[in-house]
C-alpha cells in the first residue's frame, strides 16, 4: 500500500468522503510529455478578452434660444411713432389754418341781403320765402283734465299746405290741414276715454306726423303733453 492510499483512507475516515483518485502516470501527466506545462492544451486557440459593450449614441445638441430683441429695434419703433404724431399735428395745423372760423358778427346767412341787413349783420325779420322756416311747435289746451276732455291742439312751423296727423299715446286722434305758413288749430276729443280713464294722474304724449296733401310722408313733428285728471 502506497503512501497516497494511506492518506486517502485517513481523509475518508475523518470527512466521510473519498479523496481524489491518484494520478496515473506521475507528475508528467499534468504538464504533458517531459513535464512541460501546457502540453495538454497545445491544440487550443488562444482567445482575447470579451469585447466591451458599445457606448450609446450621443444626444443631439439643444437648439440655441432666440436672441433677445435688440434695444435698437425698440428705439426705432418709438422714433417712428413720434414722427407719425408730429406729421399728424402738422397736417391738422395746416387744415385748421386754411379753414379758420370767421370772427363773430362778420358772417351773414345766405338770405341776408338788401337794405334790411347791415354789413355782416343778421336782418331783423327773415324774408318771406321758402328758404326760412320758423321752429316747429305743438300746443294743447288745456294741458290736463278728464279722459273724455275736448282739447284745442295748435301748431306752427309745420309743413306748408300739408296734412298733420295727431296721435294720443298710441291711439289716433285725427288729422288737420296746415295753412300756407305751416300753422293749424283744431278742436279734438281725446280718444278711448274708457281705457285712458283707468290711469288718473298719468301724463300721455300727443305726437304729430307730417304728410303732403296727397299723403306722402314728410317726417315726425314735435310732441305735446296731456295729464289725465
Amino acid at each position: 500500500m502506497t503512501a497516497n492510499e494511506d492518506l486517502n483512507r485517513i481523509r475518508q475516515a475523518i470527512t466521510g468522503r473519498p479523496g481524489p483518485a491518484p494520478v496515473a502516470g506521475g507528475p508528467g501527466a499534468l504538464t504533458g510529455k517531459g513535464g512541460t506545462p501546457g502540453a495538454a492544451g497545445k491544440d487550443k486557440k488562444k482567445g482575447g478578452p470579451a469585447p466591451l459593450p458599445s457606448r450609446p449614441a450621443p444626444l443631439p445638441p439643444r437648439p440655441a434660444p432666440p436672441p433677445p430683441p435688440r434695444s435698437r429695434d425698440r428705439g426705432q419703433g418709438i422714433l417712428g411713432g413720434i414722427m407719425f404724431l408730429v406729421a399728424a399735428a402738422v397736417v391738422i395745423a395746416g387744415w385748421t389754418g386754411s379753414h379758420a372760423l370767421p370772427p363773430f358778427g362778420t358772417h351773414a346767412p345766405s338770405w341776408s341781403s338788401g337794405s334790411s341787413a347791415g354789413a355782416g349783420a343778421y336782418p331783423g325779420v327773415p324774408p318771406d320765402d321758402d328758404s326760412y322756416s320758423a321752429p316747429k311747435e305743438l300746443r294743447v289746451s288745456p294741458e290736463s283734465g278728464p279722459a273724455a276732455s275736448t282739447v284745442t291742439v295748435s301748431g306752427s312751423g309745420f309743413i306748408h299746405n300739408g296734412l298733420v296727423k295727431l296721435t294720443f299715446h298710441a291711439t289716433s286722434m285725427g288729422e288737420v290741414e296746415s295753412d300756407g305758413n305751416g300753422d293749424f288749430t283744431a278742436r279734438m276729443r281725446l280718444p278711448d276715454p274708457e281705457f285712458y280713464g283707468h290711469f288718473p294722474g298719468q301724463t300721455f304724449s300727443i305726437s304729430s306726423t307730417e304728410y303732403t296733401r296727397d299723403g306722402t310722408y314728410q317726417g315726425n313733428g314735435p310732441d305735446a303733453r296731456f295729464r289725465v285728471g
